[in-house]
């Protein structure tokens, strides 16, 4: 092919310019312990988001730096929120990461300049990581993962 194209489309609230997108405000969460503006999160199924926790930053004086950092799982039902499990991610700063849900995986993907890649359980443990490959999106219902660089865009797929 000699040419491309790209569609590019606007989401607008209601029915602007005869717009067939739409979207309207489902939740406000308000997290019942602490500051979460700053941190990961993702949805977990419909009614449950994980949000990644540094007790470090709570001036817990039973914490130390080495504490591990934490996978809070809050239940929302009614738009309220209720903490239902934590979990420790150890190793990993998952609070500064981008996380992903997969489905079909049952996992928690989380991606970061920093530390690269891991994939984690929903007990926390890190079945996977490479502190070697930065990523620049990755799509958890297409399970494809992608680089680019100035040459070249390049595809992964995770697979048990």
């Amino acid at each position: 092919p000699t040419s491309s194209s790209i569609t590019m489309f606007t989401v607008s609230k209601g029915d602007v310019s005869n717009s067939i997108i739409f979207y309207e405000m489902l939740y406000l969460i308000n997290l019942v312990c602490c500051e979460h503006s700053n941190r990961a999160a993702c949805w977990i199924d419909d009614k449950t988001v994980a949000v990644a926790y540094n007790p470090l930053e709570k001036d817990d004086e039973s914490t130390t730096k080495d504490s591990p950092q934490e996978l809070h799982f809050y239940q929302i039902k009614d738009g309220i929120s209720e903490i239902k499990k934590k979990v420790q991610v150890k190793g990993l700063d998952i609070v500064s990461s981008r996380i992903y849900f997969n489905k079909a995986l049952n996992v928690i993907f989380f991606s970061s300049d920093k530390q690269g890649i891991a994939i984690i359980s929903l007990e926390g443990e890190i079945l996977f990581h490479d502190k070697e490959l930065n990523l620049t999106t990755y799509d958890p219902t297409l399970n494809r993962m992608v680089k680019t660089d100035d040459k070249s865009v390049t595809i992964y797929k995770i697979e048990k």
